[in-house]
Protein backbone atom coordinates (compact mmCIF):
# COMPACT_ATOMS: atom_id res chain seq x y z
CA UNK A 1 0.00 0.00 0.00
CA UNK A 2 1.21 3.45 -1.10
CA UNK A 3 1.77 5.88 1.71
CA UNK A 4 -1.40 8.02 0.64
CA UNK A 5 -3.78 5.49 0.85
CA UNK A 6 -2.76 4.34 3.79
CA UNK A 7 -2.90 8.28 5.36
CA UNK A 8 -6.47 8.08 3.78
CA UNK A 9 -8.11 5.53 5.57
CA UNK A 10 -6.70 7.16 8.29
CA UNK A 11 -8.69 9.77 8.32
CA UNK A 12 -11.53 8.27 7.40
CA UNK A 13 -11.02 5.86 10.13
CA UNK A 14 -10.68 8.99 12.65
CA UNK A 15 -14.17 10.56 11.10
CA UNK A 16 -15.82 7.47 11.79
CA UNK A 17 -14.56 7.94 15.85
CA UNK A 18 -15.40 11.35 15.68
CA UNK A 19 -19.09 10.62 14.28
CA UNK A 20 -19.89 7.75 16.22
CA UNK A 21 -18.51 9.89 19.16
CA UNK A 22 -20.65 12.70 18.54
CA UNK A 23 -24.15 9.89 18.41
CA UNK A 24 -22.89 8.64 21.40
CA UNK A 25 -22.97 11.76 23.39
CA UNK A 26 -26.33 12.99 22.22
CA UNK A 27 -28.06 9.58 23.45
CA UNK A 28 -26.40 10.21 26.93
CA UNK A 29 -27.45 14.10 27.11
CA UNK A 30 -30.83 13.15 25.95
CA UNK A 31 -30.98 10.14 28.68
CA UNK A 32 -29.54 12.33 31.17
CA UNK A 33 -31.91 16.01 30.35
CA UNK A 34 -35.44 13.25 30.73
CA UNK A 35 -33.77 12.19 33.83
CA UNK A 36 -33.58 15.46 34.95
CA UNK A 37 -36.91 16.88 33.86
CA UNK A 38 -38.87 13.72 35.63
CA UNK A 39 -37.00 14.23 39.07
CA UNK A 40 -37.21 17.96 39.43
CA UNK A 41 -40.73 18.76 37.39
CA UNK A 42 -42.79 20.23 40.57
CA UNK A 43 -46.36 18.22 39.43
CA UNK A 44 -47.09 14.68 38.72
CA UNK A 45 -46.90 13.04 35.61
CA UNK A 46 -50.44 12.49 35.99
CA UNK A 47 -51.00 16.16 36.77
CA UNK A 48 -49.24 17.06 33.73
CA UNK A 49 -51.38 14.81 31.36
CA UNK A 50 -54.89 16.40 33.19
CA UNK A 51 -53.79 19.92 32.18
CA UNK A 52 -52.35 19.09 28.93
CA UNK A 53 -55.49 17.30 28.18
CA UNK A 54 -57.48 20.66 29.59
CA UNK A 55 -55.43 22.98 27.63
CA UNK A 56 -55.77 21.06 24.21
CA UNK A 57 -59.73 21.02 24.74
CA UNK A 58 -59.64 24.71 24.80
CA UNK A 59 -57.19 25.11 22.38
CA UNK A 60 -59.75 22.84 19.83
CA UNK A 61 -62.69 24.72 21.05
CA UNK A 62 -60.74 28.76 20.23
CA UNK A 63 -59.31 27.14 17.01
CA UNK A 64 -62.99 26.42 15.98
CA UNK A 65 -64.65 29.49 16.73
CA UNK A 66 -61.92 31.22 14.75
CA UNK A 67 -63.07 28.86 12.28
CA UNK A 68 -66.26 30.39 12.00
CA UNK A 69 -65.41 33.42 12.24
CA UNK A 70 -62.97 32.96 9.34
CA UNK A 71 -65.95 31.74 7.35
CA UNK A 72 -68.33 34.43 7.99
CA UNK A 73 -65.97 37.65 6.91
CA UNK A 74 -64.80 35.44 3.85
CA UNK A 75 -68.34 35.22 3.21
CA UNK A 76 -69.09 38.70 4.05
CA UNK A 77 -65.69 39.27 1.82
CA UNK A 78 -67.07 37.68 -1.14
CA UNK A 79 -70.71 39.34 -1.19
CA UNK A 80 -69.00 42.51 -0.86
CA UNK A 81 -67.01 41.66 -4.06
CA UNK A 82 -69.61 40.42 -6.03
CA UNK A 83 -71.53 43.06 -5.59
CA UNK A 84 -68.95 45.76 -6.23
CA UNK A 85 -67.66 43.54 -9.47
CA UNK A 86 -71.63 43.78 -10.90
CA UNK A 87 -71.52 47.83 -10.31
CA UNK A 88 -68.54 47.72 -11.81
CA UNK A 89 -69.95 45.84 -15.01
CA UNK A 90 -72.79 47.86 -14.91
CA UNK A 91 -71.06 51.14 -15.36
CA UNK A 92 -68.24 49.56 -17.72
CA UNK A 93 -71.55 48.64 -20.20
CA UNK A 94 -73.19 52.30 -19.87
CA UNK A 95 -69.80 53.80 -20.42
CA UNK A 96 -69.43 51.99 -23.81
CA UNK A 97 -73.24 52.27 -24.85
CA UNK A 98 -72.60 56.04 -24.22
CA UNK A 99 -69.36 55.76 -26.40
CA UNK A 100 -71.10 53.63 -29.49
CA UNK A 101 -73.94 56.51 -29.27
CA UNK A 102 -71.31 59.31 -29.64
CA UNK A 103 -69.62 57.31 -32.50
CA UNK A 104 -72.86 56.98 -34.67
CA UNK A 105 -73.60 60.35 -33.91
CA UNK A 106 -70.25 61.91 -35.06
CA UNK A 107 -71.21 59.13 -38.23
CA UNK A 108 -74.20 60.32 -38.73
CA UNK A 109 -73.21 63.80 -38.81
CA UNK A 110 -70.37 63.68 -40.64
CA UNK A 111 -72.47 62.07 -42.78
CA UNK A 112 -75.21 64.70 -42.97
CA UNK A 113 -72.73 66.96 -43.88
CA UNK A 114 -70.63 64.71 -46.97
CA UNK A 115 -74.78 65.23 -48.86
CA UNK A 116 -74.88 69.03 -47.70
CA UNK A 117 -71.86 69.68 -49.90
CA UNK A 118 -72.41 73.33 -51.17
CA UNK A 119 -70.74 74.65 -53.78
CA UNK A 120 -69.37 78.08 -54.15
CA UNK A 121 -69.53 79.95 -57.76
CA UNK A 122 -65.48 81.10 -58.75
CA UNK A 123 -66.65 83.47 -61.46
CA UNK A 124 -69.76 85.52 -61.68
CA UNK A 125 -72.43 82.84 -63.20
CA UNK A 126 -73.55 82.32 -59.48
CA UNK A 127 -76.95 84.18 -58.33
CA UNK A 128 -77.66 85.40 -55.17
CA UNK A 129 -80.83 85.95 -53.92
CA UNK A 130 -80.24 89.09 -51.82
CA UNK A 131 -77.62 91.72 -51.73
CA UNK A 132 -76.39 90.38 -47.95
CA UNK A 133 -75.50 87.07 -49.72
CA UNK A 134 -74.07 88.51 -53.08
CA UNK A 135 -71.49 90.49 -50.86
CA UNK A 136 -70.71 87.10 -48.60
CA UNK A 137 -70.66 85.61 -52.43
CA UNK A 138 -68.30 88.00 -53.12
CA UNK A 139 -65.87 88.15 -50.36
CA UNK A 140 -65.83 83.80 -50.67
CA UNK A 141 -65.14 84.22 -54.53
CA UNK A 142 -62.34 86.81 -53.62
CA UNK A 143 -60.47 84.18 -50.91
CA UNK A 144 -60.94 81.65 -53.30
CA UNK A 145 -59.60 83.05 -56.00
CA UNK A 146 -56.64 84.57 -53.84
CA UNK A 147 -56.12 80.77 -52.57
CA UNK A 148 -56.12 79.69 -55.94
CA UNK A 149 -53.42 81.58 -57.35
CA UNK A 150 -50.81 80.76 -54.44
CA UNK A 151 -51.65 77.39 -54.97
CA UNK A 152 -50.82 77.79 -58.29
CA UNK A 153 -47.62 79.37 -57.96
CA UNK A 154 -46.35 77.26 -55.34
CA UNK A 155 -47.04 74.61 -57.72
CA UNK A 156 -45.59 76.48 -60.86
CA UNK A 157 -42.76 76.81 -58.39
CA UNK A 158 -42.08 73.33 -57.46
CA UNK A 159 -42.51 72.06 -61.19
CA UNK A 160 -39.81 74.54 -62.37
CA UNK A 161 -37.49 73.13 -59.78
CA UNK A 162 -38.29 69.51 -60.14
CA UNK A 163 -37.19 70.23 -64.14
CA UNK A 164 -33.88 71.59 -63.20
Amino acid sequence: MSNREYESREINQNRNEDSSSFLLGAIIGGVVGAACALLFAPKSGKDIRNKISSNTGSIVNKTGKLGETMKNKGNELAAKTSSFSQEIVHQSSDLINKVKEKASNREATENKNEREIRFIPIGGTGKADSKKQESKGASDDEAIRKKLMEAQVAFDEEENRIKL
